[in-house]
């Protein structure tokens, strides 16, 4: 009995084996063949869907006509040649100026320019700065001459220089006393003050004033 068992079980592990191989390669033949069928099945071709849109005729160019293809042109007028020029002999001048018509133009002259106009100044002497009446004060009546009780009218000139200085003094009219002249000068040296002189073109230059000094005694 024993025996027997051992075979049966055997006989059993041999025909559960032999079936395990045959579905297992029956499976190896279905994926292949799914395989094969893929990759040679050949590519479907669907119709595309949607709007369709017209394709426009091109519409065919007009041929041209023979009398479309010339262009009427307007006819320029030749320019008319200058007259010819006499011919030259010894004792003829030729004559090289234009012909009337041939395009020479006459200006009229111009008028001359105006003169340019002229600036012109009046000429001055030199004029005072302030009152001629403040240059001599009874602080500068010489001593003597006011204890002498001396009085009278100094008349003098000036040069002025073209900067307003006083140069020099002359007294053109003597009081009759030489220390109330020579008072008069000191003290319009000493005080004038002048505007130079102008010429005629404006310019300032040298001048001279004339004026004079009364010499009073106060009372």
């Amino acid at each position: 009995m024993a025996y027997f068992d051992s075979t049966q079980d055997a006989r059993r592990r041999t025909i559960g084996a032999a079936g395990t191989l045959v579905i297992q390669g029956l499976i190896g033949y279905v994926v292949l063949i799914g395989l094969a069928g893929h990759l040679e099945r050949p590519p479907v071709h669907r119709p595309l869907t949607g709007t369709s849109f017209p394709v426009p005729t091109p519409t065919p160019m007009p041929t041209p006509t023979p009398a479309a293809r010339e262009t009427t042109l307007p006819r320029i007028p030749a320019p008319s040649p200058n007259p010819p020029l006499p011919p030259k002999t010894d004792d003829t001048p030729v004559d090289r100026s234009l012909p009337t018509g041939t395009g020479q133009i006459d200006f009229p002259p111009l008028p001359p320019p105006p003169p340019i106009p002229s600036i012109s100044f009046d000429a001055k002497g030199p004029s005072p700065i302030g009152s001629p009446a403040a240059w001599a004060l009874t602080d500068d009546y010489p001593a003597l001459d006011l204890d002498l009780g001396h009085e009278g009218i100094t008349g003098f000139t000036v040069t002025v220089g073209a900067d307003g200085r006083v140069g020099a003094c002359t007294v053109t009219h003597s009081s009759g006393f030489r220390g109330l002249d020579a008072a008069a000068c000191s003290a319009v040296k000493k005080r004038a003050r002048f505007a130079p002189a102008t010429d005629e073109s404006g310019r300032k230059v040298g001048g001279t004033y004339s004026n004079s000094v009364r010499w009073r005694i106060p009372r």
